[in-house]
């Protein structure tokens, strides 16, 4: 719920083993199901689904289709309440939100607790340091702050790869970036064709490794945070394939 009502626009978070494995956003909030289901399906199944509106008769029908965990929204639609409460083991959660944002979280060990600031960073257009000399057009530039909120969201090493406001191919986890690039890609791969893509990391590029990995699969602009000794060198590899990168001045760091 907290990266679904990250949003203002209808949004849909499909969830697995706490990691996101399909966002979109979209007019109508059916559409929004349908185009984050699309981005893995195989790991949707059994997964956990959160909207940041009320769910209507629409969606509820397209979510019956498949295993589904648990569904969370705000509300849902008295149609829709009764469609997916025929749903066996289907768990419906209304949640409702704070008006003020969780400001810490805890960690557990053997013997302590880890209490950290929580990321409640959100990044404006505003912050955004168009560092090469090809700048992203305006509908990447929106699919780079999409796929960067994202990135918050996702365990590190997290890449996240959006088109028209929908993750295409999530990255998650990795002991290295270059390894979440190409997971990112290989599940864009699966379930596209063809499909032009926008890249958000979560950390910076150690390497340009990534960027020439992007230029062979269809990645037309890159956000990440810079700050790497490497950057003049990624930002030189960038530019040499045409691709747009953008600094966001932050880092997002999930463990």
């Amino acid at each position: 719920m907290e990266l679904a009502e990250q949003f203002s626009k209808p949004s849909c978070v499909i969830l697995k083993h706490g990691n996101p494995c399909g966002v979109a956003l979209d007019k109508n909030q059916e559409k929004a199901y349908s185009k984050a289901l699309k981005c893995d399906p195989v790991s949707a199944f059994g997964g956990i689904v959160a909207f940041n509106k009320t769910v209507n008769e629409k969606t509820a029908q397209m979510i019956k289709k498949i295993f589904t965990e648990v569904v969370v929204a705000p509300n849902f639609s008295p149609q829709a309440l009764k469609f997916l409460a025929m749903k066996k083991n289907l768990i419906l959660v209304k949640y409702q939100s704070s008006n003020s944002p969780t400001k810490k979280t805890i960690k557990s060990t053997r013997n302590f607790l880890l209490v950290q600031d929580k990321d409640n960073k959100i990044i404006k257009k505003n912050d955004l340091n168009y560092i090469s000399k090809k700048k992203p057009k305006l509908n990447e530039i929106d699919d780079m702050m999409f796929g960067f909120i994202v990135c918050k969201f996702t365990n590190s090493n997290a890449i996240v790869l959006t088109n028209n406001l929908a993750t295409v191919g999530i990255g998650i986890g990795q002991t290295n970036r270059l390894d979440s690039a190409k997971q990112a890609i290989k599940k864009m791969k699966e379930n596209y064709k063809k499909i032009k893509a926008v890249m958000a990391s979560d950390g910076f590029f150690p390497f340009p490794d990534i960027v020439t990995l992007c230029a062979k699969n269809n990645v037309t602009a890159i956000i990440q945070p810079g700050g790497s000794i490497k950057d003049k060198n990624v930002v030189k590899v960038a530019e040499k394939n045409k691709i747009s990168m953008v600094f966001a001045g932050v880092r997002h760091f999930k463990h």
